[in-house]
């Protein structure tokens, strides 16, 4: 059924969760519905959409979907804050945080029983690690003093600065191990072709599969392939086809995670498995 407002003295407005008081409370304890008379219809949180329920709980820069009277849609935007200037600001504090949660957390040694040595995440599993647990749990954590929340400005901005350094470390890495020569004189455009051959199949079969049976987005489905690869400059290159790279980097980071603990544990358990049975 189509519904429109036209006609009524109902207004639709998106507030966005700003007020660090209410952080970490559900729609329920707000009493939202109850006291204002109004309906959240939908919930936006990085970039996901979904119809949420009594006890979803809110979190720093959510964005509600609020359908009532116009003075009760401003009373629940001041309830929750509605800040845009909030919104713009730049949390420096919890990154750093979690950067040094994440590499204390990377350089521990997790034993494994049965193994004879210790498994580690890692520079990049650690922090991978600590982010996710902090996204979902920091405000519990911290009691609502630190946001684990980055504005989409500082986000890309970040996110920028970190695939250039990458490839120029990558680059430098290359040119210092005679990548040249080896291309030139050896038999790097045969490996190459073997990378090449490796790496497009199963990617291309994937995508194919995913958009024409599995009917995904093209660009979650191009995000979620980056991912796969956990592949910086894919995603780049996948948030530079639209304007709107929400659907892209929601897709890569759905994937991501999964995939860059099996790339750090899997070679690990191969190489202590192998010892192991050379060993015996």
């Amino acid at each position: 059924v189509s519904l429109t407002t036209k006609g009524t003295d109902l207004s639709v407005r998106k507030v966005v969760v700003t007020n660090e008081k209410i952080l970490g409370k559900s729609l329920d304890a707000l009493e939202i519905k109850s006291k204002f008379d109004v309906a959240v219809s939908r919930l936006i949180r990085t970039g996901m959409e979904f119809i949420p329920h009594s006890g979803t709980v809110l979190h720093f820069g959510d964005q509600l979907n609020i359908v009532g009277r116009k003075e009760s849609i401003d009373a629940v935007a001041n309830v929750v804050g509605d800040s845009a200037v909030a919104m713009q600001k730049v949390h420096m504090m919890p990154v750093f945080v979690g950067l040094v949660l994440g590499m204390f957390l990377g350089c521990l040694a997790i034993p494994v029983p049965g193994l004879p040595a210790a498994l580690k995440l890692g520079l990049a599993g650690g922090p991978l690690v600590v982010a996710i647990l902090l996204s979902r749990y920091g405000h519990v954590i911290t009691m609502g003093k630190m946001h684990w929340f980055m504005p989409a400005s500082g986000n890309s901005a970040l996110r920028e600065i970190g695939i250039v350094l990458f490839l120029a470390i990558v680059g430098f890495n290359s040119g210092a191990n005679g990548f040249v020569d080896t291309l030139i004189g050896g038999d790097g455009l045969k490996w190459m072709g073997y990378g090449v051959f490796v790496t497009f199949i199963p990617i291309f079969i994937c995508g194919i599969l995913a958009y024409k049976f599995s009917k995904i987005n093209y660009l979650s489905v191009c995000g979620a392939m980056a991912g796969s690869m956990t592949d910086p400059p894919a995603l780049a290159f996948a948030n530079g086809m639209y304007k709107n790279s929400e659907a892209s980097s929601l897709g890569y980071a759905t994937v991501y995670p999964f995939t860059m603990f099996l790339r750090i544990l899997t070679p690990q358990l191969m190489i202590v498995i192998a010892y192991a049975l050379m060993s015996k």
